[in-house]
């Protein structure tokens, strides 16, 4: 599952926040037994993928964040929520 963190440096990079999802994690999530919040914060797997603008001429890259370093970046606030009938293509 994919978080977008955000515009960092000025807009020169955006990162996304990324955790594996496992059938019982995705099934807590639609059934609202753990929240997004919950699942990014938890999660002992959360990486960050940092993308940077062409003018910066810096390769991507992809780094496993921890209890030290991932409030450094934008996670799912509490309150996030994902509509599914919204998000259902038909």
């Amino acid at each position: 599952m994919v978080y977008w963190s955000g515009d960092y440096d000025n807009g020169q990079c955006i990162k996304w926040a990324y955790i594996p999802v496992t059938k019982p994690l995705l099934t807590s999530l639609l059934n609202k037994e753990v929240s997004f919040h919950d699942a990014f914060h938890r999660s002992d797997k959360l990486y960050l993928a940092t993308i940077y603008t062409n003018e910066v001429g810096r390769s991507p890259k992809v780094e496993l964040l921890n209890t030290t370093n991932k409030h450094l970046v934008n996670l799912p606030p509490v309150d996030f929520e994902i509509d599914l009938e919204e998000a259902c293509i038909v």
